[in-house]
């Protein structure tokens, strides 16, 4: 058994799906090497990376309690554009505080990389996205966007 099939069996015999990739390319993997981040800059970045290139949909600590039919659910929202985002979301699936989490997205948006639609109420989420277009990113050069 290999390839497709492959990875198809594995998953059916329980494979967590937070085992699986997110879709990034090189260049674009280097680009944020290179970023001034911060370390609860990156860890949101990366968040709304697994959540819009990745199979996001399943956020916190019960991801791995989830079933081969929620990974399948969840497979079907990979590779979208935006992902719809309260700020506890975030929180819950990269450990910081909401508060951290507000801080630090105004800054990753100001700086062009996170980008923001809408406006969060407390029944509808913001969408978010990583802008990938580095020519479009304002880096200051310090410690932190």
């Amino acid at each position: 058994m290999t390839g497709t099939s492959e990875r198809t069996a594995q998953r059916k015999k329980g494979i967590p799906w937070v085992e699986c990739f997110a879709k990034l390319k090189n260049a674009e993997l280097m680009a944020f090497a290179g970023l001034p981040l911060n370390g609860a800059q990156f860890r949101i970045v990366l968040y709304i990376i697994a959540q819009t290139r990745g199979t996001g949909r399943l956020t916190g600590d019960r991801a791995t309690m989830y079933s081969y039919d929620d990974y399948q659910e969840a497979l079907a929202g990979y590779d979208r554009e935006w992902a719809p985002l309260f700020h506890g979301n975030i929180a819950d699936g990269t450990g910081l505080t909401r508060q951290t989490v507000c801080t630090e997205l105004k800054h990753l948006e100001e700086a062009g990389i996170v980008v923001r639609e809408g406006t969060a109420s407390k029944t509808t989420p913001a969408r978010y996205r990583v802008n990938f277009e580095t020519a479009a990113w304002r880096i200051d050069g310090g410690p932190s966007c």
